[in-house]
Order: structure tokens, then sequence, then C-alpha cells
């Protein structure tokens, strides 16, 4: 168990790390490593997904938005990257970017019935670090 927790540690860090680098970082064997790699792709792995910055992408404001609904299925969606259903007084909770401030403002308009509380997102701490270490 403690090689597949390592193996999954360098796969958040960098799901395209090499076998050899994986076997020199763990003390596996590559054939080993391969052989576990296969089982964690057929059973806890979803997909290798590529981790995008926003901001260079032109996409300058991001908000965190807590909407009073348990409806998953919004008016506008593309600003969306991310939708969880939550505890509380808030049924909703979305991640969204926007190129700028005024886009931001005319979409909560647009969520207005679903009474959206907004908070903007001045600094990322940490992201995808759980099970990194």
């Amino acid at each position: 168990m403690k090689d597949l927790q390592k193996i999954l540690s360098i796969l958040r860090k960098n799901s395209r790390t090499k076998i050899s680098e994986m076997s020199k970082e763990t003390g596996l064997q590559r054939t080993s490593i391969d052989i576990k790699l296969r089982h964690l792709k057929n059973s806890c792995i979803k997909r290798f997904v590529t981790l995008l910055d926003f901001r260079k992408l032109g996409y300058q404001e991001r908000m965190i938005i807590l909407l009073k609904t348990w409806e998953t299925e919004l008016p506008n969606m593309s600003p969306v990257n991310n939708m969880a259903k939550i505890s509380g007084d808030y049924g909703i909770i979305i991640d969204c970017y926007f190129r700028k401030n005024e886009d931001a403002l005319s979409y909560l308009e647009s969520l207005e019935r679903y009474c959206p509380r907004a908070h903007y997102v001045v600094e990322e701490i940490a992201c995808e670090e759980f099970l990194t270490k």
C-alpha cells in the first residue's frame, strides 16, 4: 500500500512522470511500477488532466459563488469550472472564471433568482495538493 501511495503522490505532482523517474524516486523496479500503474488505472485513476493557468489565458477574475438552490442545471454554465452540492443554507457552490470584472457582475445578475452569495478569489494558496506528499 505504501508503494501505491508513493506512486500516487508522484502522479499527483506530475502525471507525465516517466516510469524510470518513478523507479529512481521510489526504489521500485520499473516492471513493478508498470504493474501498479495498470492496477491504479483500472481502479482509482479516473483520468489524467491538465491544470491550466486561467490568468495566462486571459481570465483575470475568479469567483466562488454560493447558490440557494439544489438545481444543478443553471441558465449559463459557460464560466463554471467546478460545481458541487453542499450542506447548509446554500445548496450549490460554483467556481467560475471571467475575463473581466464586468463579466463576473453580469453573471451574478443572471443568477439573481438563486440568491447568489459571491466571493472573489484573491489568491490561491494551495491547488491540487491532496495526496502529493
